[in-house]
Parts: structure tokens; C-alpha cells; sequence
């Protein structure tokens, strides 16, 4: 099986982790898989060389997946405004993961017309997503590397036992402020206070300046860790009788929270989405109230770390659900099942999706309107333009395709609708190829009038 797995943007964060990840593990299970982003970003330092990375418009990717014949293109939910619903009018399956959910809740404009298979990183998230699409929302975690974030022995670093918060200090969801209330009652405790910020201390600063004063007084230490560094940052708060605290109001799914745990490190966080599908009671780990006060909250890590015995067992508990529950050949065996099957069929009933639907209607919400449909069609319809100008017919009939089924008001004006209908006639005459639509049946039927759009 060949996947291109595509994101617009190239930088590093979860996307850009979960991307490289599940490439690797689909290298690893004996399948092709490439990756495609949009726009250069930060993340292509570490992409420098390597001949299955591509970089391009939408343009450049629907001919790269034509010209390969990619099974697969899997991108992420919000990659609607690229364009990215023209990909299966070319023949490949498009499947989609949400990473997390946006307020408001929506699926931007995904159907089953749109794309073959949708999947969420946690329940949660599907929950939210589920009744704005008619596509049965698959829940698939993502997996870490659990060979390389494993349990392992530390040399002692200092006495007493590490409270350790990871995260990017800059995110208000991730609350850094709120573990700053926690620092002074732990470090009297007798414990010391690492925070790993992806972000530096003046980010924190600018929003909350007593609690990076806080932090400043009791923190031993505040800064970032190279990725490559972390199991080993675990492994030694793990050996410390330490463990590692999440303070955030939300999580898509808390890749740090199971990297920790994999490496036999407790963590202790508050009961909300995603973190209570990180961090598991049953299986080593803490949750508290989502409204619990900071002393509520430091007493029970303090009360927590005082067992060492107990935290041991903990953390061994811990590591053994992510790796049998979070790794990456579990998440890769998960996709592998979605690729294959040919259709997940429709839930919900007419009238919820058209009340979804209604949210970027021009009539009820022109803006959202003008921003995800209009938009987005006018930017495929310019695609096909270009794919005409270079005579690739058949890949600007489909590009055109998909912009009447984004923005069919997009063609209330007489020229465009010249356009689409010549680039019909014009692929009808082109070479036939080899590649075949991912439901053909749907896509003939679809391609014999323009109307059916």
C-alpha cells in the first residue's frame, strides 16, 4: 500500500510528531508511506535530504499523486481550506485525522461525498466532531515510540523526589500559571520543581507575571529538553520518586502524559478530555478534580510521592498500558484496517446533516461562508485552471469537480460554468489511465453529469 501522509503546515508540535511517527511505523509494518506539506516551515531542518518528503502546492501534490499512484493521501481535518477535498475525484482515498477540537465545533465541510474515512485521537473529540458530518468518526489514539520512551535505570541526580510539568508554557489550555500556585507548598515539601518549556519564561510572563515570578523563586530548573533527550528526562524524575503533573483544561490526547508513563513515570493530572484518556486510574495513574484548588492539588501530589513503593507500582502499571495500548505498531495496525476498508456507510439522520451543513450556508453565515466554501472552491477552481494550462485534463476536471461540490454558488456566473463543462469534455477525451476512483460507482455516476455536483 502506498500513503502520502499530507499536513499544510511543516513545523514541529503534535501534528508534526504524529506525522513522522506514523510514517516510520507504516515503513516498519512493510507498506510505501511519504510525506507532502504545503508551506516550508521549521520542521524541514530535520526533513533535509530525505527524498520521501515533497513540498508543494495542491497543485504539485495532485499531480505527485496521480504520477505515483498513491492508495492513501491522509491528512488532517483542518486541511479543508487547502483544497484537499479534490483528492479522491483523482482516484486516491482520502482519510483524515482531527487532532483535536476547535470551538466551535465543526468538520469544516467533510461528508461522505468529501472524503472515505474520518478518525479522531480520542473519544472526546469524536463526541464533539460526530454530529456536524454524516461519516462514521473512528477513534484511533496516537502511538509513541515505546522502545525508545521505556523503562530504564537513572543515575541520582539531587535529593528529594522531582514534580516535574511539561508542556508549552505560552498555551493558556495548558495552564502553566496553575502550577506555579502548586510550586511553593511542593518545594516545602521537599520537592524540587523542573518545568520543560518548549516555550522561554517571558511567554508565560507576558499573561501571568506573578506566576512566573513564583515560578522563578522555586523552580530548579525552566527550559526546554531536545525531544531526543526525554526518555532520559523521565526515566531520572521516575528514579527521583518523582513524577510528572499536567495542570491543562484540555487535551486532544496527552502525547507527553504517555511518554512519561512508558518510561515507568507516574503523572498525576486533572480529570478533563483527553488528559483522563492519557492518564488512566486503573492503570497506575492520578486523576484530580477539574476544579480542585492549588492546595488541593499539591496535597494530593505530595500525599502521592510520600509511598515510594506504591509509586513504583504505579509507574510499572503505567508503562505497561501505553505499550500495549499506545504504541506505534497499535496505532499503525489500527490505520492499516481504515485503509482498507472500502465504506463505513452514513450515521445521523437528514435533518442533523443539514443542520450541520447550515453552519456555512451563505444564507445563514456568509462570513463562514465566504471563508470555507467560497474560498476554498475559487482555490481548487484556480488549480484546475492551472492543471488546463499544462493540459493535465483529467486532473482539472477533478480539481473543478471538487470546487462546484464546495461552493456550487461559485458557478451562478456564466464563465465558470463554461470552464468546468469544457474541462468535462476535455477529460472525457483524455487517455484513459489505470487509476480508478476509490468508489467508482459513485464517482461514474457523479462524473456523467455536472449537475449531480
Amino acid at each position: 500500500m502506498k500513503v502520502l501522509i499530507a499536513n499544510t503546515d511543516c513545523r514541529l508540535g503534535g501534528v508534526g510528531t504524529f506525522m513522522l511517527s506514523l510514517r516510520a511505523a507504516l515503513r516498519a509494518a512493510g507498506h510505501h508511506a511519504e510525506l507532502f506539506y504545503l508551506q516550508h516551515g521549521p520542521l524541514e531542518a530535520q526533513l533535509a535530504g530525505d527524498p520521501h518528503v515533497h513540498f508543494g502546492s495542491l497543485t504539485d501534490l495532485l499531480r505527485l499523486v496521480d504520477r505515483e499512484a498513491f492508495d492513501i493521501v491522509h491528512a488532517n481535518n483542518i486541511d479543508w481550506a487547502s483544497g484537499m477535498s479534490a483528492v479522491p475525484r483523482i482516484g486516491a482515498r482520502l482519510v483524515l485525522t482531527a487532532h483535536k477540537l476547535r470551538a466551535p465545533a465543526w468538520t469544516y465541510g467533510w461528508t461522505t461525498r468529501d472524503c472515505q474515512a474520518f478518525v479522531a485521537v480520542s473519544r472526546w473529540v469524536r463526541d464533539g466532531l460526530q454530529p456536524y458530518t454524516d461519516i462514521p468518526i473512528q477513534v484511533v489514539p496516537n502511538g509513541i515510540d515505546v522502545h525508545r520512551f521505556s523503562p530504564g535505570p537513572a543515575a541520582p541526580n539531587g535529593s528529594g523526589p522531582i514534580v516535574a510539568w511539561v508542556g508549552r508554557g505560552g498555551s493558556r489550555v495548558k495552564r502553566l500559571e496553575f502550577f506555579a500556585q502548586l510550586a511553593p507548598a511542593l518545594r516545602r515539601a521537599g520537592c524540587r520543581i523542573w518545568v520543560v518549556d518548549q516555550h522561554p519564561p517571558t511567554a508565560l510572563a507576558e499573561d501571568f507575571p506573578d506566576a512566573a515570578q513564583l515560578l522563578h523563586e522555586h523552580a530548579d530548573r525552566w527550559g526546554g529538553v531536545d525531544h531526543l533527550e526525554m526518555p532520559r528526562l523521565y526515566r531520572e524524575i521516575a528514579a527521583s520518586g518523582g513524577c510528572v503533573i499536567s495542570t491543562s483544561s484540555q487535551e486532544g490526547l496527552g502525547l507527553a502524559l504517555l511518554e512519561a508513563q512508558s518510561c515507568g513515570c507516574p503523572v498525576i493530572g486533572p480529570d478533563v478530555n483527553g488528559v483522563n484518556e492519557s492518564v488512566s486510574p486503573e492503570h497506575g495513574g492520578l486523576l484530580f478534580p477539574s476544579d480542585a484548588s492549588p492546595d488541593a492539588a499539591a496535597a494530593l501530589v505530595i500525599e502521592t510521592l510520600r509511598d515510594r513503593d506504591a509509586l513504583q507500582r504505579r509507574g510499572a502499571a503505567a508503562a505497561a498500558h501505553v505499550r500495549n495500548t499506545f504504541s506505534l505498531e497499535c496505532m499503525a495496525r489500527s490505520y492499516l484496517q481504515i485503509y482498507g476498508r472500502r465504506d463505513f456507510g452514513r450515521v445521523g439522520t437528514l435533518r442533523s446533516r443539514m443542520r450541520a451543513r447550515r453552519r456555512l450556508t451563505p444564507v445563514f453565515h456568509t462570513p463562514e461562508y465566504l471563508e470555507h466554501r467560497w474560498g476554498v472552491g475559487d482555490r481548487q477552481l484556480e488549480v484546475a485552471r492551472e492543471l488546463a494550462r499544462s493540459r493535465d485534463w483529467r486532473l482539472a476536471a477533478a480539481a473543478a469537480r471538487a470546487s462546484i461540490r464546495a461552493a456550487p454558488t461559485l458557478y451562478l456566473k456564466p464563465g465558470r460554468l463554461l470552464t468546468l463543462v469544457g474541462l468535462e469534455l476535455r477529460a472525457r477525451t483524455a487517455p484513459r489511465t489505470r487509476r480508478t476512483p476509490p468508489d467508482s460507482g459513485v464517482a461514474e455516476d457523479r462524473r456523467a453529469s455536472v449537475l449531480r455536483f
